[in-house]
């Protein structure tokens, strides 16, 4: 729980001008939306952000999360705000001693850590597995993941120990690839100590050693090198960040089959919004990559599953279905009806 006093809490009021249930000149969509992508944390949860207008629901987002939460999103908040002042400065000042020595890291560093418009993912790993790590890292990326793997992604100019904790920090998720000896380097166990105390999703894959310390209190996850990439996926998809840059994946297909690949993940997605359903249909009827995978035509149900129409209708209650377009002979996906 963030540790704000009484004079903190009033200058954050008058900053972000919150008298009459307001924040700034955000809407409820905007408002929803900055947070989740700030914190990765959903706002519109009433277990995280309660019930009431957007001022209530900022109050009791603040004081319910651990203090580097609150401490990046003010960060992010207080910069929102256009015009300098002294109260902004105030802001800048809470917001940093909320952080207390978490890193603050710029934007120069996370595009380059980072892929644009992907969902972060700290790989931490032994260095014998680097090559099969590596592989991991390829599959990953095709389904909306950048992964951050030490030995593959430090550059030689850079101080190894400093890019290693700039990924720490900016990362979304934290996967530890437990083989039989991940115990055995002080770095590792050093990198699930990070995760835990950002309080990001952790994944413990176990490939070989079973969770063991505090990342023990989270459900190990038996896989293989070969099913790693779609079952990390599909406990990642329930972030709404993670959804998110899987519908961007999704149009950025270049195969038939990473268009299989990315189809094994539809029966564990729940949930989409208006936006991400008409871009799933857009990415569909524009690549014929799409149009031609089994798993997205539904062509070969029995080994690829009835394809992306059906698990719209599944998902959204609408009824959709896959027709052959009159004006350009292609397949094309449309509401039924």
């Amino acid at each position: 729980m963030a540790a704000l006093n009484p004079v903190e809490k009033r200058d954050l009021e008058k900053l972000f001008e919150m008298r009459g249930g307001y924040v700034l000149t955000f809407s409820d969509r905007t408002f929803r939306e900055f947070i989740l992508d700030v914190t990765g944390l959903d706002i519109d949860d009433k277990q995280i952000g309660g019930a009431g207008s957007k001022a209530i629901r900022l109050r009791y987002f603040w004081s319910t999360q651990p203090d580097p939460v609150v401490g990046t999103l003010l960060r992010n908040l207080v910069e929102y705000v256009e015009n300098e002042s002294p109260l902004k400065e105030k802001g800048r000042a809470i917001a940093k001693r909320l952080l207390g020595g978490y890193r603050q890291i710029k934007s120069s560093d996370e595009s380059r850590i980072w892929s644009e418009n992907c969902y972060r993912v700290f790989l931490s790993h032994k260095a014998k597995v680097k090559v099969e790590t590596s592989a991991l890292k390829d599959k990953l990326e095709i389904c909306g993941i950048s992964a951050f793997v030490a030995h593959a992604d430090i550059e030689p100019t850079k101080e190894w120990q400093e890019e290693i904790e700039n990924a720490l920090e900016t990362m979304h998720a934290f996967v530890a690839l437990m083989t039989e000896d991940f115990h055995d380097s002080k770095w590792t166990d050093q990198e699930v100590g990070y995760a835990l105390a950002r309080h990001v999703p952790i994944i413990a894959a176990q490939m070989g050693l079973n969770p063991y310390g505090f990342i023990g209190k989270f459900q190990a996850l038996p896989c293989s090198w070969d099913d790693a990439p779609v079952s990390i996926v599909k406990l990642l998809i329930k972030q709404p960040m993670m959804l998110e840059a899987y519908v961007n994946a999704v149009s950025r297909c270049k195969s038939y089959e990473n268009g299989n690949l990315l189809s094994t993940i539809f029966p564990s997605i729940k949930s989409l919004t208006g936006p991400q359903t008409e871009s799933l249909v857009s990415s569909f009827n524009d690549n014929i990559q799409l149009q031609g995978s089994y798993g997205f035509s539904g062509n070969w149900p029995s080994k690829f599953g009835p394809g992306l129409a059906r698990h719209l209708s599944r998902i959204t209650g609408n009824e959709y279905a896959i027709s052959k377009s009159p004006k350009t002979s292609r397949f094309e996906i449309t509401l039924a009806g």
